[in-house]
């Protein structure tokens, strides 16, 4: 009788043991199924990942870490900000392009007219056809 008695308190001192819940469960098309359990390393790294990216509640910090936290919130945001709208205003505005690149266009604009007209009357036996460049008055030729 004493050695059931001392069975049963055993049994009742333990603890049932803890099954671990699977991580996911895979169902096969034959009808079979497979737990994944996660490891203690998974687990350690997910802890980690969740200490590291996570902030600080602002309403358990001082009022010194309190101040910086916002402090930084604000500048943060109004960087992002100004950093938007000035991308906005600078398409509007036409401030992306080269500062003369209307000359520039219109430089080779002419260029492509000039070579183009002198194509146009260059004869077969004449060869290669020498063009001075209109944008550079030093006696240079360019090809046409």
């Amino acid at each position: 009788m004493e050695k059931d008695s001392f069975q049963q308190r055993e049994l009742d001192k333990s603890e049932p043991p803890q099954r671990k819940t699977p991580k996911r469960i895979i169902h096969f098309a034959d009808g079979d199924i497979m737990e994944e359990y996660s490891t203690e390393e998974e687990e350690e790294e997910e802890n980690k990942e969740l200490r590291t990216n996570s902030t600080p509640d602002p309403s358990r910090l001082a009022w010194g870490p309190y101040l910086w936290f916002w402090a930084g919130r604000i500048a943060r945001i109004s960087f992002s900000t100004c950093e938007f709208l000035g991308g906005r205003f600078a398409v509007f505005f036409g401030l992306h392009q080269a500062k003369y690149q209307y000359v520039l266009d219109e430089y080779c604009r002419t260029q492509n007219k000039v070579c183009d007209i002198l194509m146009a009357t260059k004869s077969p036996e004449m060869g290669m056809l020498l063009v001075p460049d209109l944008g550079r008055m030093e006696g240079y030729f360019s090809t046409c």
